[in-house]
């Protein structure tokens, strides 16, 4: 795998590095909050994992304790519990979402500007060369990398009109940014 050129390493840019710990922190704390509401959220696998820990267990106060908490989780308190976590963890996937805006904006920012330095330097090369302007490498790489932020706006405001609770919400925008 080849190493980013630095000159055109938009994650290495201040402002990019500064969103994406604040995204990477909300991040921890959507999935931390999924991981302990996700007996509530899944009690029917939870359940399950309490009959097999039942099965396995030779101690009779154990037994009782694992029933009882396999039972603590079914009737009418499972459906206002359940509401109650999803609404929670709900509130951890929007703050996360909340960071993904700041974080596309520092990208294109730095873009914009490495975009114009891009230009400039293709410009004055060709020129000493007695040639017209044309797009270079860099300047299609640059593209490429507008294309992809593009489709992350785009896909961000498809996922604005849904709140789906799964573990890697909004995984594979961080995961650009940090890919060599």
């Amino acid at each position: 795998m080849s190493k980013k050129n630095p000159k055109l390493d938009i994650t290495g840019h201040q402002n990019v590095i500064t969103a994406l710990g604040v995204a990477r922190a909300k991040q921890d704390a959507y999935l931390s909050t999924l991981i302990e509401h996700e007996p509530i959220l899944d009690p029917e696998n939870n359940a399950k994992a309490h009959r097999r820990a039942i099965e396995q267990e030779g101690k009779a106060d154990r037994i009782v304790e694992l029933a009882e908490k396999m039972n603590s989780l079914s009737g009418p308190g499972l459906a206002a519990a359940k509401a109650r976590a999803e609404g929670i963890c709900g509130q951890a996937q929007l703050a996360l979402r909340a960071t993904m805006t700041p974080l596309l904006d520092a990208a294109f920012d730095v873009l914009a500007e490495l975009r114009t330095e891009a230009r400039l330097a293709e410009s004055e090369f060709l020129c000493e060369f007695g040639l017209a302007y044309e797009v270079t490498g860099v300047s299609r790489r640059l593209d490429k990398m507008e294309f992809d932020l593009k489709n992350f706006r785009d896909g961000l405001a498809v996922h604005q009109a849904f709140l789906i609770l799964v573990p890697n919400a909004f995984a594979h925008y961080l995961d650009w940014f940090t890919a060599e």
